[in-house]
């Protein structure tokens, strides 16, 4: 059987600075709208869902957190842009480290939000996950809370 069937298995992670802020990227991946994006990426083979946020966060920010600093707090099972994904939300927190652009063909630039000041048009998973994240079930996927929201 194909390694392709079924839906992709992915990771996003809400990080959040020591004021409480949300990081987000701009996302301007060629063949999708433009849009702000968490951290995160596709899960490979034999990783866990904090492992790959660790990674997917280093790889495009350059935040190097300790694997302690990582929580995955819910699953969704959706759609994005025509493709069924089940996505880890993971939480992390990178106290005052800043982050840098390093795929510049994914992301233009990195900005801190205040938690009820988010730009509106978000990527659809990071969407999900901070409504998620808010105590919010989200009309266009299921969402699955993994211990304690919010934390």
């Amino acid at each position: 059987m194909p390694s392709d069937v079924g839906p992709k298995l992915g990771v996003g992670v809400v990080v959040c600075n020591t004021a409480g802020d949300i990081l987000l990227g701009r996302r301007i991946k060629a063949g999708e709208p433009e849009s702000w994006c968490l951290p995160g990426g596709r899960v490979e083979p034999g990783e866990s869902f904090d492992r790959a946020a660790r990674r997917e966060l280093q790889e495009e920010t350059g935040i190097d957190l300790a694997p302690q600093r990582f929580a995955p707090f819910a699953l969704l099972r959706g759609d994005v842009h025509g493709t069924a994904w089940l996505t880890a939300g993971v939480r992390a927190d990178a106290g005052d480290r800043r982050p840098v652009v390093t795929e510049p063909h994914n992301f233009s630039r990195w900005e801190w939000f205040a938690a009820d000041a988010l730009p509106a048009e978000l990527f659809p998973a990071s969407r999900q996950l901070l409504a998620v994240r808010a105590g919010a079930q989200p009309s266009d996927c299921h969402a699955y809370r993994l211990g304690r929201v919010g934390e």
